[in-house]
């Protein structure tokens, strides 16, 4: 139990770290790649305004070389948030080229003076390519595009962002590395501190798993001597004595609890991994059955039994049995009683599988199912039954099938109940299977 506690810390503790680092991860490379677009947006705005060409290019040159004494306007782009000031170097920095299509004589014009890195066939193929697209703006591989048009012609800008497009992949790739050595490096620290952080939790289990034995054996010993009392009591009063009877009665019950309450102490640390061995499955399924058959002639309960013969399975095989009975105890005094049991044994795909399925006096929800494996739960149809019942033994069951790597749950449509276990296959002892949710069918 407390293991499973440390596991489920350690996992939740990574999961929600995971979450938190992949959506900043995420979130990062979002907004990098908006501001890359807008950026590219805004020059391709001012080409697109100016024919292709940078607005005060030579009045910024003259500038710098002191020929002309008026300060040069930067220019300005019209993206969505207003218009923008580009940096002056801007006209330097940026490689693209144009393709201007002229509708009327059907001429495509080139300009690649302002890029090295395409020959004029790629741009032409490249241009011919988007101009087939229906979009206004995109990317064509590295080449961030814009169509403007006019009257008689078609304007295709294409500015180069392969090295912005290169650092943003780069970027996000060291963002990524770093969460995954981070999401490492808190798991590590997680690990090595989880057993003092559930060690609290440890060590009150471990209090009232002493408390459960010290008690339950303090108790049987008054038990012991309270049923002896008893019975030396109805021998000299005979068996005439309602008192007397409900004594034995209760003391019996009082008996039976404490034992399902010391064998459910030892189930919580039990591992089925130390005493397995491999038996006939199908022969302990019918030999379990054929022990319950004069209880369930005396509840006028029928069995169906559908077993895949020749099953074997790798595990305790006492344990097994234990749980096989429980299931079938239950079956027998909560059944209806007009269908018969039906039990079955099969090989699937997950494994082994053991169910057992009865109809039930009054209809039980799906709310009811999922409670059924808690301790000391019981319905109210089995709280008003007089056969008896603590709320314990479906609570051992699921502890000695999650001791032998299975799950077990419970089904119903409402008039039926069927619970099934679930094994792990006998021919890869130790194995874990992931848990198996069907609907009722």
């Amino acid at each position: 139990m407390i293991k499973k506690l440390q596991k489920r810390f350690l996992l939740l503790a990574a999961g929600s770290l995971f979450l938190l680092l992949f959506l900043i991860v995420i979130s990062s490379a979002l907004l990098n790649y908006r501001t890359l677009i807008q950026e590219a947006d805004s020059i391709l705005s001012v080409l697109a305004d100016n024919s292709g060409h940078f607005p005060g290019k030579n009045k910024q040159k003259a500038d710098r070389t002191g020929n002309d004494a008026s300060r040069p306007e930067p220019p300005r782009s019209r993206g969505p948030f207003g218009r923008k000031e580009l940096p002056l170097e801007t006209s330097y920095e940026s490689r693209f080229f144009t393709a201007d299509f002229l509708t009327d004589s059907g001429e495509i014009i080139l300009n690649t003076d302002h890029i090295a890195a395409i020959l004029d066939d790629e741009a032409l193929r490249i241009a011919k390519k988007t101009q087939a697209m229906d979009k206004e703006r995109g990317f064509i591989g590295a080449y961030r595009f814009m169509k403007k048009e006019e009257t008689g012609r078609l304007l295709i800008i294409f500015l180069d962002c392969g090295r912005k497009l290169d650092a943003f992949w780069n970027m996000t790739g060291i963002h990524a590395m770093i969460s995954v050595l981070s999401l490492a490096a808190v798991s590590c620290i997680l690990f090595i501190l989880s057993g003092k952080i559930v060690r609290p939790v440890a060590q009150a289990h471990e209090k009232q798993k002493q408390f459960i034995s010290a008690a339950g054996h303090e108790i049987k010993t008054p038990l012991t001597i309270i049923d002896a009392d008893s019975e030396l009591l109805r021998l000299d009063m005979g068996e005439n004595s309602e008192w007397l009877e409900d004594i034995c009665i209760q003391t019996k019950r009082l008996t039976n609890l404490t034992n399902e309450l010391l064998q459910l102490s030892k189930l919580d640390e039990y591992s089925a991994d130390q005493t397995r061995i491999e038996f006939p499955l199908s022969d302990l399924i019918i030999d379990t059955a054929k022990s319950f058959q004069t209880l369930a002639d005396k509840e006028q309960v029928r069995f169906r039994l559908c077993i895949e013969p020749m099953l074997s399975y790798y595990g305790d095989e006492n344990q097994i049995r234990r749980l096989a009975g429980i299931l079938f105890d239950n079956a027998v005094k909560y059944s209806a009683g007009t269908e018969p049991v039906q039990v079955e044994l099969k090989k699937s795909r997950h494994g082994i599988e053991f169910s057992v399925e009865n109809q039930t006096e009054q209809p039980v929800s799906r709310e009811q199912c999922s409670c059924f494996f808690d301790r000391f739960y019981r319905t109210e149809q089995a709280q008003r039954s007089e056969k008896g019942g603590y709320g314990l033994g479906l609570a051992i069951a699921k502890s000695i099938a999650e001791a032998h790597h299975g799950e077990i749950m419970a089904e119903t449509d409402g008039e039926r109940v069927r619970i099934r276990a679930v094994f792990a296959d006998s021919r890869t002892p130790g194995k874990r299977i992931c848990p198996v949710f069907r609907r009722y069918s």
